[in-house]
């Protein structure tokens, strides 16, 4: 494809410098055009490979202004054989969609606004708006909130409208010089130094900035502000400084480019910006794990971060609040800084160009008519489950980006409901219970199936699990719905457990399936090879987690899991998280118990989980081995996060590369950054690396399970750098955002 970039400036744009970057890496061709002379952004893309020109119209008319930028992009396009055309800004929009009809390329418009031209009432600003918004094909914006905006405000068909994330290549930041960082703060001063980059127009409410660092100083606090832009306002901002004798503590740097020095000088950005879509500057504050104060209600923060990460304000006391935080934290920046880290982690995974480039696929092809996609309304249908953090944090992230889903459980344990109702009801998802009783009991439950299908009107049905699979799929089946994908959750267990009804099971879903999700390197090749299934039929998508959830556990949580299990202050605790059956390897881990205590009597292992079918053999060993005063099975544990952080070493060791299908404590722990002794099987097959991220040993192998215990035990140091890398490691991999897109890039496929 021959894709052509066209906007109206000429200033660094590491977002669309970004996506020309990959669109290269895929064999596109790709050329940038602008409507003001070759600057920095021109010779940037040229580096990446992009082929770069400029036509600066110098004219007070804007009406020959058009004309000639609309002739010279009509006969650019033929010329340069144009296959489609991303518009970014409505000075270039206008253009595009104008020219459209006299060439062969399509345009996609790309809006980085919100409600900026209706604040501003400029009447030529607001006629380009209304003109791209009616002529435009597809329109891309950066945000929900956008998208909302010109359907509920501006009246534009939800079907044009196409919200993909900025995205970003981080390697385009340069890395930080800590020379210049050191530069900045003995300029600029301060105890507690904010941060505020912007245009200087009204709507962005610099002077608000002024203001605050005048009222802390009023009060004796000892704070700065480094103020980066320019704009309508800069004569304003100059005067009140002056006036108001703040040189020393507001320092005026305009525009620069190494922006991430002038960031990591600082502790807090102040956005107290009224008009936002997506902003740049609070992702760039993460790049540095710095925190922010932003305004509710005011772009996409809230649709992707919390008070763990950047401090909420209201709009119209957004004065008062941020005075009130300054006072809090200017003897506690420890608390900003976890604050940023928690920043730092969200922005990376959510604005990653890998986690979003593949958004552009659809658009990207030689089928340029751009049609509207069935939009997925999902049921998810399990059995045998009771918690389930990897449905809870998945369907989250569907409600969050507007993908309607419900879940169905078929519920086998008779004395009690799943948790997981409990879960998804909080976060207003619907969760229906269906009771399995006897057998007799599928029939009931396949007419309730139909019945909750048909009332939400769903279009794709996502089973996992054994009666899940079953009822899920034989209700689509019968509906007719073409939608239909399953989880594999565990390839290997028909064989393990040599079990006819099992069997049965997964053929009819296999079957049934269109596509069927394998969750691990191992499970993929159980598939495809034991049960031979067709490689276009399988895709593989890891599981994921919410790594914020594993960062800033309190020392209270952690406490409280102490007391409740009896730990004392000496012992050095071994985790094992691992449902008692054979394959879970716990009668090694025992046998190497046996030898390590009397080394190491403070070392305990204490193996939580569900009861299996192995599990009086367990206790049969921890009994024949002696291991009452250091082993105990403690049984489900609610706060397993606080769990991973209490234990000094987690131990998994199925017995075989295929039994664990995928292993979810293996990532926890990579994300808990909790040291690891492994057998490679499931995640650890594909993710773990010998003395680079975790302790790895043999199967079925009890004694270099003691000696790994040993080796950590008496290395610990080395062992937290374990932990340490297999948490970089996982961010790779694991992340709840990567799951997310897949799937939709899945579901999508599917449909459509």
């Amino acid at each position: 494809m021959n894709i052509l970039f066209y906007t109206s400036f000429n200033l660094r744009s590491r977002d669309t410098e970004s996506l020309m970057k990959s669109f290269i890496k895929q064999n596109h061709q790709v050329s940038l055009l602008t409507q003001s002379k070759s600057g920095s952004y021109h010779q940037h893309c040229s580096s990446y490979g992009v082929q770069t020109f400029a036509y600066e119209v110098q004219t007070k008319n804007k009406w020959l202004f058009v004309i000639k930028q609309l002739l010279f992009l009509i006969k650019f396009s033929r010329k340069h054989k144009i296959d489609i055309i991303y518009a970014h800004l409505e000075n270039a929009s206008m253009i595009a969609v104008l020219a459209q009809y006299f060439m062969k390329a399509k345009v996609v418009s790309c809006r980085h606004v919100v409600e900026e031209p209706h604040y501003l009432k400029s009447k030529n600003y607001l006629f380009q708006v209304k003109l791209v918004n009616a002529l435009s094909p597809k329109i891309i914006v950066v945000s929900n909130r956008c998208r909302d905006f010109m359907i509920e405000v501006e009246k534009v068909k939800p079907s044009k409208i196409i919200v993909i994330n900025l995205a970003y290549d981080f390697n385009l930041y340069e890395p930080v010089n800590e020379e210049k960082v050191n530069e900045i703060i003995k300029d600029s001063g301060g105890t507690l130094r904010f941060i505020m980059a912007s245009r200087f127009i009204e709507n962005k409410r610099p002077v608000l900035g002024l203001e605050l660092i005048k009222r802390l100083k009023d009060e004796g606090l000892n704070v700065s502000l480094i103020l980066l832009g320019n704009g309508p306002l800069n004569e304003d901002i100059t005067k009140y400084i002056k006036l108001n004798n703040l040189e020393k503590e507001i320092k005026l740097y305009g525009y620069v480019d190494n922006v991430l020095d002038y960031f990591s000088a600082s502790h807090i950005l102040l956005i107290p910006s009224i008009t936002e879509s997506s902003s740049v500057v609070l992702k760039e504050a993460g790049l540095v794990k710095i925190t922010a104060i932003v305004c509710s209600d005011v772009g996409d923060a809230e649709d992707y971060l919390t008070r763990k990460e950047i401090f909420f304000v209201k709009k119209e006391t957004f004065m008062e609040e941020a005075i009130g935080i300054s006072k809090t934290f200017i003897s506690d920046l420890d608390s900003l800084s976890k604050m940023g880290e928690a920043l730092s982690l969200k922005v990376r995974n959510r604005f990653s160009i890998e986690n979003n480039i593949r958004k552009y696929d659809n658009l990207n092809t030689n089928d340029l008519t751009l049609k509207s996609e069935i939009t997925p309304r999902i049921a998810f249908i399990s059995s045998h489950i009771h918690k389930s953090l990897q449905f809870e944090w998945y369907q989250e992230e569907l409600k969050k980006n507007n993908i309607y889903n419900i879940h169905i459980i078929i519920n086998t344990m008779l004395d009690k409901q799943p948790l997981l109702l409990d879960e998804l009801n909080k976060l207003g998802i619907q969760c229906y219970v269906l009771n399995y009783k006897n057998t007799f009991s599928f029939f009931k439950i396949f007419r309730q199936i139909r019945k909750i299908i048909k009332r939400h009107k769903l279009n794709l049905i996502h089973t996992t699990l054994p009666y899940g699979n079953l009822m899920g799929q034989l209700a689509a089946l019968s509906l007719g719905i073409r939608g239909r994908i399953t989880t594999c959750e565990n390839a290997s267990w028909a064989f393990d457990y040599n079990s006819k009804k099992q069997m049965i099971i997964d053929k009819f879903t296999f079957w049934s399936a269109k596509k069927v999700i394998s969750v691990a390197d191992t499970a993929n090749d159980f598939l495809l090879g034991k049960w031979g299934l067709d490689p276009n039929k399988v895709i593989q998508i890891n599981h994921s987690l919410k790594f914020e959830e594993y960062e800033g556990v309190t020392d209270d949580r952690i406490m409280k899991l102490k007391n409740q299990l009896d730990i004392k202050e000496n012992d050095f605790i071994v985790g094992m998280i691992s449902r008692t059956e054979f394959w879970k390897g716990h009668e090694y881990a025992l046998a190497a118990m046996q030898n390590i205590i009397k080394k190491h009597p403070d070392i305990k292992l204490l193996i939580c989980g569900s009861i299996g079918f192995d599990h009086q053999k367990m206790l049969d060993l921890i009994s024949l081995y002696k291991l009452e005063d250091n082993v105990k099975f403690i049984g489900f544990v609610n706060d397993s996060v606080a769990f991973l952080k209490l234990i000094k070493i987690q131990i998994h060791v199925p017995v075989n590369k295929y039994v664990e299908n995928c292993g979810i404590s293996i990532i926890e722990g990579m994300a808990a950054r909790t040291p690891q002794l492994l057998t490679l099987s499931g995640y650890s097959f594909q993710s773990a690396k010998h003395l680079r991220n975790a302790y790895v040993v043999d199967y079925c192998n009890s004694k270099e399970i003691e000696e790994g215990i040993e080796y950590l035990y008496s290395n610990y140091d080395k062992a937290l750098s374990f932990g340490k890398q297999a948490y970089q490691d996982a961010l790779n991999d694991y992340t709840i955002e990567i799951k997310f897109q897949k799937h939709m890039d899945l579901y999508k496929s599917v449909l459509n």
